[in-house]
This record gives structure tokens, C-alpha cells and sequence, in this order.
């Protein structure tokens, strides 16, 4: 899991790893007064598949730059 703040970005952003070889981009807001928070995906992407159609799990996930 990586989190970059809002103060660098326009959104904030979750990132998380899956054992699929998925990253999930997520964001957040407030739905409504007492009503929680409300994660949006922003964008999925899926790890190539190696040798033999294998798919690796993602260990880490960071951002850089």
C-alpha cells in the first residue's frame, strides 16, 4: 500500500497490491454529513504475466517523483 497526499496532487491517491498482480488507484471524499467516506477507483492495472502465463503478486507498491 503507498499513499501520496493531497498537498503534492490535486487528489489523494491510495494505491494498493493485489496477489492477482493487480494496483488499484483509489481516491476519497466525504459523501454527506454523518454518511462516511466514499472511495472511487481510479485506475487498475494488472501486472504483465511472466514465463508460462504466470502471474506475479505485487509485494509493494510506492511513488516516485
Amino acid at each position: 500500500m503507498a499513499f501520496h497526499e493531497r498537498e503534492y496532487a490535486q487528489v489523494g491517491v491510495l494505491a494498493t497490491g493485489g496477489a492477482d498482480g493487480s494496483i488499484m488507484l483509489r481516491t476519497w471524499g466525504v459523501r454527506g454529513v454523518g454518511k462516511g467516506w466514499e472511495w472511487s477507483v481510479l485506475r487498475e492495472v494488472k501486472v504483465r504475466t511472466g514465463e508460462g502465463g504466470m502471474r506475479r503478486g505485487v509485494s509493494a507498491v510506492r511513488f516516485i517523483g
